[in-house]
Order: structure tokens, then sequence, then C-alpha cells
């Protein structure tokens, strides 16, 4: 109950967990406290009972020796008085009642056999007048007194219990809440000297020089950075008055008036801040910034820090001078006016320097050009190139300045006399050194014999001035570069279209004001997609640049060639008088160009293609005369390339059809102007029909049927084909369908695949999912390709044939038999089921010519290859009997049918000839008896 308190305190600390946690201790004072708890109970525990004791004692004994006189006065007068006679037994009856009354035992002349030890006595010796004598008793018992005693001693333990009690509860907390706050003010204490051991580090340690003057303007306080920024000695600043330490403080600043006249102002307005920067007299910078310090919200001082921006200043400046350098190279100024920057910009910096730069300008040779500062005369320069300095590792060269000891040059003779017509006798220098560690030049720092603080302290400056002129020159270098690059082609170093259209937009306008004409020829390289295929990327690139090589050998000076893209060129011919002119030029660039050309030990021989389109009559602006110098070339190639073709407007019109019928296709599927026609396949033995070709006709709303000769290169030369396919595939496989209910034999339907739609990945998932979609039978469809597209690329061809046979498809012909150049390697490799013959051959068959040679070997290939043959074009009886005695299996043509519609298609087979134009040919009465369908 009474056990002792354990006080627990946290206290912050500098530690890094910046909390100190005292161990729990035993409270000493405790201890203290229960002895004196004890103390002061067991006191008036026995103090109580012993007082009462006492007390009571003192009281019996003087009540005692009072009634023993009271008693003895009484009975001598009484004595005196009543019993002169003499009657004893009436006064010892007095005495009994007097003593009784008194409650004393009274005994006359005898002695008192009570307990002497609880009772208190008083004898007196009474005399009478009669000569006789008596003594009297009076006795009183201490058992009052003790039982008071016992008393008191209850109450002294109450007492004491209450005083224990007391202690040890107020006079505890009382020590507990003083001994709290003695470890509060020590924690606080602890914490103060902690803080200001801290803040006195940290004002120590920083960077910046802290100074704190009162409300009266007096110091109060700085820290150590203060007194070494403004390099003072600390009994300076206990030495004089303060105002006289501000005047010396301003003695340091360049402009002193105004450092005092704001700290003036700063004294006469105490809630100002000021943020300024001071420039030294020793050319240092400092930032000095002064705030009010408060206390309360009360003004009671102010606090100023000054920092030393000395360098950022001067980096400042410097990026500054970069920055004005840059922009000067950016915006094509002279590399001399960049320069001049930086040397003028470190001249003010030092005050002392003469500065020149001496740089190579062009990046590639070592010859140097110099600009000076505005220190040095203007003729220094020129006295300086005129020594012809270079630089090199030529050590015995005395105009090379040898950039493994450059310090020798400057101290020949030549230049020791430059030095003192100019008035200088010291030099200093910093090479200029590129990214890569080339020298590009020097910088070099002059200064007079009187010079304040020598050219040694300026070592930083020049090594920053010798970076801004490495960045200077090699931005200068890349500037030049990156122009060349955008204006010239980087292949053939002809200009690029960018370039070519600045030029002829200028052409134009002075042309225009000059009223003359102009002349632009548009090249493209014949076949150069061959070259780049067969002979690789490479060889291309080398044709290109003799291509180029003799474009400009075959032009004159002033006319303009470029490079706009692949294998396009163009020449601008200015000033041009005679048409005919341009025509001769075109002529010799495109005989030129037939002329043999090396490629990496392949003699090649290429053909130029060449378009020209004449200002102002063929266009006056320069997107008009470049299409249709363009449409002049395409012109050139459609006409068997390798020739030169004028513009001329039907061009254009053909041009505007083309892009109005692209239009239109876009739009005709979904208008329902499309449809499929399909021509007759008869087998050869029987004379009946086996199938037919499925063939894309456009039913055009004006025009009326077109056919697939005028728009199926549209549909190929743009992203159409992908969707008219789709919709050629599933349309062929509905009308199978319908097919089957009014024939009684299997009819096959050959579709045409296109190169572009042969290479896309969606012609097989096309197929696939309209089998699924109309589960006709894909053995039923045959798929055509030419000979030229499965050559294109053999072995891709001959996987995708496979992945297309894998499908289920029926069969594969190559299409147009013997007009582009197969290989009969791949042709026997590749999965094909059957080889058309190509019209051209049919139609002179019958004639005994060429042709029937070239169908005897075809039919003798496609027996020993195990291919089906199928004629196209027959349009004779003679075509097709020489066919047949060949061995032909399948013919095809106008005499057997043209192509129909599918209800058209449907009739015939339903018997009904006369409504299918074709299908039933007529016959002469000479042949009719050799007729198949009679």
């Amino acid at each position: 109950m009474f056990s002792s308190t354990t006080i627990e305190k946290q206290t912050a600390t500098e530690s890094h967990s910046g909390v100190e946690q005292y161990a729990p201790a035993i409270d000493q004072p405790g201890h203290l406290i229960n002895k004196f708890a004890w103390f002061a109970s067991t006191v008036p525990a026995l103090l109580i009972p012993l007082l009462v004791l006492m007390y009571g004692y003192v009281t019996q004994h003087a009540s005692v020796a009072n009634e023993a006189a009271m008693l003895s006065e009484v009975a001598n007068r009484k004595a005196v008085a009543n019993f002169q006679g003499g009657n004893r037994h009436a006064f010892e009856q007095m005495l009994y009642v007097v003593s009784k009354n008194s409650e004393s035992e009274m005994t006359l002349n005898e002695a008192d056999n009570g307990d002497a030890l609880v009772r208190i006595q008083k004898r007196i010796l009474l005399h009478f007048e009669d000569g006789t004598s008596a003594l009297l008793t009076i006795s009183r018992s201490l058992y009052p007194v003790f039982i008071d005693a016992v008393i008191g001693l209850i109450l002294g333990v109450l007492i004491g219990f209450l005083v224990f009690w007391g202690v040890q509860i107020y006079v505890r907390r009382a020590l507990n809440i003083a001994m709290t706050q003695l470890a509060q003010r020590d924690e606080a204490e602890h914490r103060l000297r902690a803080t200001n051991s801290l803040f006195s580090a940290i004002l120590e340690s920083t960077a910046e020089g802290i100074i704190a003057i009162d409300g009266e303007g007096r110091i109060a306080a700085c820290n150590s950075r203060y007194l070494e920024l403004w390099r003072l000695a600390e009994g300076e600043l206990k030495q004089g008055a303060d105002y006289m330490f501000f005047a010396s403080l301003a003695a340091k600043v360049r402009d002193s008036k105004r450092f005092l006249e704001r700290n003036q102002q700063l004294l006469n307005s105490p809630t100002s801040e000021l943020i300024e920067c001071l420039e030294l007299r020793d050319g240092r910078f400092f930032e000095w910034t002064s705030r009010p310090q408060r206390i309360h919200k009360k003004v009671v001082g102010r606090i100023s820090t000054f920092r030393d921006v000395s360098d950022s200043k001067r980096a400042e400046i410097l990026l500054t001078t970069e920055k004005a350098v840059l922009e000067k190279i950016v915006q094509g100024a002279p590399l001399e006016d960049a320069l001049f920057v930086v040397a003028d910009s470190i001249e003010r910096e030092s005050g002392d320097m003469f500065c020149a730069i001496l740089f190579c300008e062009d990046g590639r040779t070592n010859d140097l050009n110099a600009v000076t500062g505005t220190s040095l005369p203007s003729w220094y320069s020129d006295r300086m190139l005129a020594l012809r300095p270079c630089l090199g590792q030529r050590k015995n060269d005395s105009q090379c300045i040898n950039i493994d000891a450059p310090s020798s040059w400057f101290e020949s003779r030549s230049y020791s006399q430059l030095m003192e017509q100019v008035g200088v006798s010291r030099i200093n220098l910093e090479l200029i050194k590129g990214s890569m560690g080339n020298v590009l030049g020097l910088v070099l720092a002059h200064y007079r014999s009187e010079a304040a603080h020598g050219f040694a302290q300026d070592d930083e400056l020049l090594r920053i001035a010798s970076q801004m002129c490495s960045i200077a020159v090699e931005r200068y270098h890349s500037t030049r570069e990156l122009a060349q690059l955008a204006h010239y082609d980087f292949l053939t170093e002809l200009p690029n279209r960018k370039y070519f259209h600045d030029h002829l937009k200028k052409a134009i306008d002075r042309a225009q004001g000059a009223n003359h004409g102009l002349g632009l020829l548009f090249l493209d390289l014949d076949r150069f997609k061959a070259v780049n295929d067969s002979l690789g990327h490479a060889a291309g690139d080398a044709l290109l640049k003799v291509v180029a090589s003799r474009i400009r050998e075959s032009v004159r000076e002033q006319d303009v060639v470029a490079r706009l893209s692949g294998d396009e060129f163009v020449v601008l011919i200015e000033d041009l008088h005679q048409t005919e002119f341009a025509a001769e030029l075109a002529s010799k660039i495109a005989a030129r160009m037939t002329e043999g050309v090396n490629l990496h030990g392949q003699q090649t021989f290429v053909s130029v293609s060449v378009g020209i389109a004449l200002y102002p009559q063929d266009g006056k602006t320069l997107e008009e005369l470049l299409k249709n110098a363009d449409t002049a070339m395409y012109e050139a190639k459609e006409q068997g390339r390798n020739g030169v073709q004028f513009f001329h407007a039907r061009m254009n019109e053909n041009n505007l059809e083309r892009l109005r019928l692209e239009e239109q296709l876009r739009h005709a599927l979904e208008c329902n102007e499309m449809t499929i026609h399909y021509q007759p396949k008869v087998q050869a033995s029987t004379m009946t029909v086996i199938g037919a070709e499925a063939l894309l006709r456009w039913q055009h709303p004006k025009r009326g049927l077109l056919s697939p000769s005028e728009f199926v290169p549209i549909l190929e030369e743009t992203d159409l084909i992908d969707e008219y396919w789709k919709w050629i595939i599933r349309k062929v496989c509905e009308d199978m369908l319908s097919l089957d209910e009014v024939s009684r034999n299997r009819l096959d339907i050959a579709v045409n695949v296109s190169a572009r739609q042969f290479g896309n990945h969606s012609l097989r998932d096309s197929l696939t999912r309209v089998i699924d979609s109309t589960g006709i039978n894909p053995n039923r469809l045959e798929l055509e390709l030419t000979e030229s597209l499965l050559m294109k690329e053999p072995q891709q061809a001959s996987k995708i044939l496979g992945e297309l046979r894998e499908l289920g498809i029926g069969g594969i012909a190559i299409d147009d038999f013997g007009t582009g150049y197969s290989s009969l390697a791949y042709l026997k490799g590749f999965p094909v089921t059957a080889l058309k013959i190509d019209r051209s051959f049919v139609s002179g068959i019958a004639h005994g010519n060429q042709d029937e040679a070239i169908v005897q070997a075809i039919m003798a290939l496609a027996k020993s290859l195990g291919l089906r043959v199928t004629a196209e074009g027959v349009e004779t009886f003679e075509q097709a009997a020489s066919l047949t005695a060949q061995g032909c299996h399948e013919f095809q043509g106008y005499y057997f049918g043209k192509p129909v519609s599918l209800e058209s298609f449907i009739m015939t087979m339903k018997g009904d000839l006369r409504l299918v134009n074709g299908l039933a040919p007529k016959v002469t009465s000479k042949h009719a008896n050799r007729n198949p369908f009679l």
C-alpha cells in the first residue's frame, strides 16, 4: 500500500532515434517518506497518552495538595470555633464528611493501608488547641488517569494512522509533483542545451554567414562563416562601435553608399525584408537576405544571411554567354560572331585579359582563323593570320602550331614582335578540344606586365572559354552537316525533295517576273526493283550513285538535279526558250543511262523513262508541274519504257477518270452494281459443259457493263481487292448451290486470284469461312493464278499453294501459260493441276505458224507433268479441231459461249440454248456436221 513510486521519463536527444528513455529506478526519497510516515504516526500514538498521563498525574497531585491545604485550614478553624471544649468524635465526623464530600479518604492518627502504587497521597499534620495532633492523609486513585491515558493512546493511534496516511498520500504526491517538475525542468534544460548545441552546430556548419542584430541595431551574435566570408578576425567584431563595424563592411562592397543606405532603411523599417546581391571589390558576389526576428509576433531584431554566389553568378554570366553563342549559331550567324561573344565575355570577367581565339572553321583542314575581344586592336587578326598558323604535329614546320607543345610557336620572334605592337608581354593559352579529343583551336590570353592579378588566376576562365568554344565550333559544324542532310540526299549528295521544292518555287517566281519558261524533267529508272531484288540493296545504292553522276554530267551547270525519292530524279531547266532543248536534254540523259554499269562484278544495264512538263503551259504552280511531269513519266513507261514523253491534257483526263472510277468502286458493292458472269468450259472429248470460269463484271449506272480491264487494275492498286475478293468467292459458292439445283452433272467453277490477294494472309481465311458457311465442296473450286505471279517468289508461292491444296481446293491452274518466264524446275515443284494456254497462241494455231509449235510444246510439257490443259480464246471450229487433235482436254472461248449472267447460264443448263448469247454458236453449213452442240 505504501510502495515507492517509480518515475519514468523520455527526453529528446540528439541521437538518430531522437528519443532518450531513462530506465525505471527505485525512488530513494520514497524510503525516507515511509520512515517519516512511520515516525510521524508513532509520535502522536505515544505522545498523546503520555501527555494525558502526565497531565492527569500532575492534575491529581495538585488537586490533592489543594484539597489537603483547604481541609487543613477548614479543620483548624472549625477546631478552634467548635471544638474548644473538645469533642473529638464530632470533629472526626466532620473530617469524614469533608473527606467524603471531597472524595478523599481521611484517616486521623492512623496509617493508610491502601495501594500506594495506584494512589496519590498527601499527609497533613493537624495540631489542635488542646495540644493534641492528628495526621490527615488525603489520597487519590490514579485509575482515572490511566483510563484517560488509554483513551489518549487510542486517540493517538488514530491520529498516528491519519498522519501516516496523510504523509503517504499528500506528502508523497507533493514530492512526486516536485520531483516531476524537477525532472521536467532538467529535461527542459537538457532539451534546451541540446537545441542550443544543435542550433550552434547548424549555425556553424552552414555555408551562409549569419548575423543577428537587435532592435537597437546592435550586433547580437554571428557565426564563424560570417567572419570568414567578410574576411574578418573575431576581435574586429568586439572592437569599436557597431556603426564603425558596418562602415568597415561597406568599404569592402563596390557600392558602399548603397550598402549603408540599405542597412539604415532596414533599421528604420523593422518589419521589412530584403533580398539583394552585393558585388564586392575583390570580385566576389554575396546574396544578402535580411528578415525580421519575432518573438510572439513581436519584432525584436533582425537576422541577416550572406551567401557567396560568386561561382553561380559567374556560371550565370557564362551560361548567358553560352546561350548567346548558341543562338548566333542557330540563327546562321558566322562562327566568328559566336566566338567574339566568348572572347568579349571572358575579357570582362577577367578585367586584365586580352583575349584572342584561333579556330578551324570548316572542320576539315588545319588552317586557323582568328577572332578577338574588344581589348585587342582590330588589326590583330589580320596580322595574326598573316603568319599563316595551322594546327598539327609537325615539329619542324615554323607555321605549324604543334598541339603537343603549342606554347613554343608563340615564343617565336614573329609573334613576339606582334605582342610588342599590341603592348602585351605575357601570354597564356588553352587548347580547344572536341568531344572526340581532336584539337579544334586555341584560346589565347594576353596580359600587360603591370596586370593586377596576373594570368594564373584566369586559368578557370580560359578552361571555360575553351569548353564554350568547343561547343560553338562543334555545334557550328553539326549545324552545317544537318543543313546538308536537311537539303541534300545523303546517298547521291544531290538536293533532296525539300530543297528542290524551295528552289522550284523561287524559279517559278523568277520566271513569272522575267516572262520566260521552265522545263521540268521527271526521271524514273526502269526495272530498278529487279536490280535491288537480284543483286541486293548495296548494288542498288551503287547504281543510284552512278545514275546521279550521269545525270549531272549530262546537264548544264546552271540546271538543278535532285533526287526526290527511291529511283525518282528531277531536272529543272531554267531560262528555257525552246521546247526542243528540253527534249534533247531528256534524250541525252536517256541515252547515257543505257550504257552498262558494273555492279560488284556484274554487268548491268538500266534505262530511264522521262516525263517533261513545261512552265507555264503545263502548270503555273509547283504542285501542277510536278504532278504533270510525273504523269508524263508514267505515260512513257506505258509506252514501253526507256523513252521521253511530253505532258498533254489528255493524260490528266485519263487520270481524272481513273480517280472517279476508284471513288465509284468504293461504293459499287453497296449499290449492288457488281455481278459475276460465267463463261462455260467444255470437255474436248465429250463436248459437254463441265464447268465455268467466274468473271467479275461492273454494271456501271451510266456507262453500262464495264469489262474487267477497265477497273480490275484499279482494284489491284488500291486496298479494295481484299474486300472484292471476299465478295466474289462468297457469290461464286452461293451460285454453285443454285447451279446444283438445275444441273445433273457436277460443275466446277474457276476463280481468278490477283497478285495482291495471293500474298495476303486473309486468302486462306476467306476461303475457309465461305466454305464453312455455304457447305460447298472445296474440291469443286479451281483457283487460277498467272505465271508471273508464281515466279515472283517461287518458294513462298509453293508454300501458299500447298496450304490451299491442304484446304481441299480441287484445282490450281496457271493462267496465260507461255507468256511469262516460268522455270521448269519450280513448275515441277508447284502443286498445280492444270495449265491454261494463252489466247495469243490459240489464235494462230490453225495457220501452221510458230504458235502451233508452242502449243505442241505446252501439250508435251503438261503430259509429262500429268497436268490438265485448257485452251483459252477458242473462237473457231478449226482451232477446236486442231487442239483436240493435239490432246487438249478443255476448251473455253466464244465459239462455245461468251461470259453470261448466272440466270442465262442456268437457262443453258436447262437446255434453252436460245437464251444464251453465243453458247449455241452460229455454224455455217460447211461446219454444221462438226458443231459439237448440234
